[in-house]
């Protein structure tokens, strides 16, 4: 009595290929493992069929890892956008700190001529209010307010040639 491998028609033989194949592909095994289990389940008995076979689990294999290969590519591109969107934030920030800086110094600048300002106008009504207090009257307060415009006048004029002074300018300051 003949085995039931002798027995076979070729058709079985076929789905045994295709459904070991299919068996090996869901495996995911890798290809040296398929290989060898192709083999091995067909008995070495039909060659062509598992070589056949191989060369289909071997397109698989490569359609597979050229798919992972373009996820990788795609995945490589994505870090490496990120990679720039974060670089372009890191110098937006940086941007932004030194325009924060340069902002606080206006303000601290605007701070300080303000209270000047302030500390200027307080000033100066102490000074109108020391001025209404005294024995004077209004017209000596004017006279001595209109002197004390001239005199500063005149420093500042002075204080602007330097020290080096002209016939012209002499004569002015002689005439106030």
């Amino acid at each position: 009595m003949a085995s039931n491998k002798e027995m076979a028609s070729p058709c079985s033989k076929k789905r045994r290929v295709d459904s070991l194949s299919e068996f090996v592909i869901s495996a995911g095994e890798d290809l040296d493992t398929q290989i060898t289990s192709c083999l091995y389940h067909l008995g070495k008995k039909d060659v062509q069929q598992a070589t056949s076979s191989l060369e289909r689990i071997r397109r698989f294999t490569k359609a597979n890892h050229a798919k992972y290969a373009l996820q990788l590519k795609e995945i490589n591109l994505e870090i490496s956008a990120l990679k720039q969107k974060m670089d372009g934030l890191e110098k937006r920030e940086k941007f932004q700190s030194r325009q924060i800086a340069t902002l606080q110094s206006k303000v601290d600048y605007f701070k300080t001529f303000i209270s000047f300002d302030e500390e200027f106008d307080q000033d100066e009504s102490l000074d109108t209010s020391q001025g209404s207090q005294g024995p004077q009257d209004s017209q000596s307060s004017l006279f001595q307010g209109s002197q004390d415009s001239q005199s500063a006048s005149l420093q500042g004029q002075q204080d602007s040639q330097n020290s080096s002074e002209t016939p012209e300018t002499f004569a002015q300051a002689k005439m106030l």
